[in-house]
């Protein structure tokens, strides 16, 4: 596989969420508003995706996982711009009409496996401290396309291992079989792409993926280097996604009349963005 083909299989992914949307939901308003949120979630600064075959699993087996730079939480309620209007779309239906068709929306873990891991002075990597997680550039390393995925994958993994122990181990307890289940390695091949280059704080989860799991297969593509540039705009955008119309009543209040009349919601947040992105101190 090369960069090329995955550029080209995460388009393709696009598309059958689309037929999926038109096939599935007969509303137009609802196809509509399905439709905004993957456009989108589409249009995130970073957007990756992961093929897993080979597994011990049949239905874990060809499944596609997809995860964005802006929805990454939990919440099922998000709000999307269409004609103009910004609204709140309750997706939980079409996440799981994607999971009956092996597509997975990615989504931060409440109990992550991973731990978010950094250089030390000995340049060996080591666990964050506790006091360093909530700052905004951690919160943001957090929630990585890279590290959304392989959560999810060990999180099925794991979720499919304890069914198997319940069938085989009936008179073990459910914590005991959890423990159990969590000790099960990965296997099989995993195709992982991002539009951008993994930070060092993906690099640091997915060697320990390797190296935790030594019959799994992983290889990592991207398409882009990220400059400092790109650093910033994510930031920006980051911002932008996590207080929404908030922000920009406040850039607005702040930039006064720079900001040109008669632009929509969508229009505003992209004006705001790009301010803040080539802002430069006098």
């Amino acid at each position: 596989m090369n960069t090329q083909y995955m550029e080209k299989k995460l388009e393709q992914i696009r598309e059958k969420i689309f037929e999926i949307i038109t096939n599935q939901f007969s509303n137009v308003v609802v196809q509509t508003n399905y439709k905004a949120y993957i456009d989108k979630f589409y249009n995130s600064n970073n957007i990756g995706f992961a093929e897993i075959s080979n597994t011990i699993f049949p239905k874990l087996d060809n499944a596609i996982f997809i995860a964005s730079s802006q929805y990454n939480k939990q919440d099922l309620i998000v709000e999307v711009s269409v004609n103009g209007k910004n609204q709140g779309i309750d997706i939980k239906n079409l996440l799981d009409e994607l999971e009956k068709e092996k597509i997975y929306v990615c989504m931060e873990q409440e109990s992550p496996f991973y731990k978010l891991l950094r250089l030390n002075e000995n340049l060996d990597f080591s666990e964050v401290p506790e006091r360093d997680l909530n700052n905004p550039h951690m919160t943001t390393k957090k929630t990585c396309c890279e590290r959304l995925i392989v959560e999810k994958i060990n999180w099925l993994h794991t979720f499919y291992q304890v069914k198997k122990l319940e069938l085989t181990d009936a008179d073990k307890r459910l914590s005991e079989i959890y423990v159990e289940a969590e000790k099960e390695k990965l296997s099989g091949l995993i195709h992982l792409y991002t539009k951008f280059e993994p930070c060092l704080y993906c690099y640091g989860t997915l060697i320990e993926i390797k190296d935790k799991n030594p019959e799994l297969q992983l290889k990592v593509y991207h398409r882009y280097v990220r400059d400092e540039h790109d650093r910033i705009m994510t930031m920006a955008e980051d911002m932008i996604a996590r207080f929404d119309s908030e922000i920009v009543e406040l850039f607005k209040t702040v930039l006064g009349n720079l900001i040109p009349s008669g632009l929509t919601p969508e229009q505003e947040k992209e004006f705001v963005i790009h301010q803040l992105v080539n802002y430069s101190p006098q």
